[in-house]
This record gives C-alpha cells, structure tokens and sequence, in this order.
C-alpha cells in the first residue's frame, strides 16, 4: 500500500478523540530498526558516519509531549543519530543548542522524524503522526510533501 492509499484510508475521528490518542506513547521496535537504518541527521550532504565506524541509534526528540524529564518521547519523535552525535545531544544537554551546532534548526530535526514516522512499517507510528499533524492542522498535500522529502539531502 502506497502512502496515497493509506492516507486516503485514514479518517480522522474529532479532535476531542485525537487528543486523547496523541497523548499515548507509542513503543515500537520494528519503527526503532527502520530509523536505525537512515544515514545520520547531521550528514545531510549524504556522508554517514557509519563510515567512521559509528552506529546509527535512534534518537528520541524532546520537547514533544511534555512526558517529564527523564521519559522519552514516543517512538515517533525519533531521529537518527550515529553513536557520536547522539552522546553529543547528551553531553549539550539542551536540544535546540545541539542542533544550532550542527546548522539545524529544531524544527529541521522534526521535519526529518515526520518524514521516518510518516513512511514507518509499523501502522501505528504512521497513524499516531497522522494524528498529530491532523491535530495541528495540517492540509492532505503537507502531510504528502514531509511524507516524500528526505529533508536532511
């Protein structure tokens, strides 16, 4: 199934519902592997630090769900990361601050977590970021566009 297809399958139910949904943190293993398989967020010019021996970890983004401190996020707020910018995120401490390093802007990082949730193997990733954009009213064509631009090339 195409995303046409699964977005023409999706309906949205009121937004009294949607926000009970958005507020559930959604755990996903399979989701976690498909993010673990992109090249590092900060390599937009297509250089992965695989290539310098670092692994790709998924890194969950803050600021999302006002979980608390210590919870992570729901899996689809997720980024990846190889192994030296992902300890890099904690040694900075705040997220925005680790992203301007990197000439990103926060908004950028969601951008490229949309786009992995939105093309997720696993439904409910991909409807629970429905959710959410619908809940910030997003038209059909925004969602078509983050679902289709690789944001970090």
């Amino acid at each position: 199934m195409n995303f046409e297809q699964f977005l023409g399958q999706v309906v949205v139910p009121d937004k009294n519902i949607l926000t009970v949904y958005k507020s559930e943190v959604v755990r996903s293993p399979k989701h976690l592997k498909f993010v673990k398989r992109g090249p590092c967020s900060i390599h937009r010019d297509g250089e992965n630090c695989n290539g310098m021996g670092h692994p790709i970890d998924p890194h969950h983004l803050m600021n999302q769900g006002g979980h608390g401190m210590a919870l992570k996020e729901s899996d689809e707020w997720t980024v990846p990361l190889c192994r030296f910018h992902h300890n890099q995120v904690t040694v900075t401490g705040k997220e925005e601050k680790f992203w301007e390093k990197w000439d990103m802007s926060y908004e950028e990082a969601e951008q490229i977590a949309i786009f992995h949730a939105l093309n997720s193997p696993c439904p409910n990733i991909r409807y629970k970021m429905l959710c959410n954009l619908k809940d910030e009213d997003y038209s059909d064509e925004d969602i078509r566009y983050m679902a289709n631009v690789r944001h970090w090339m």
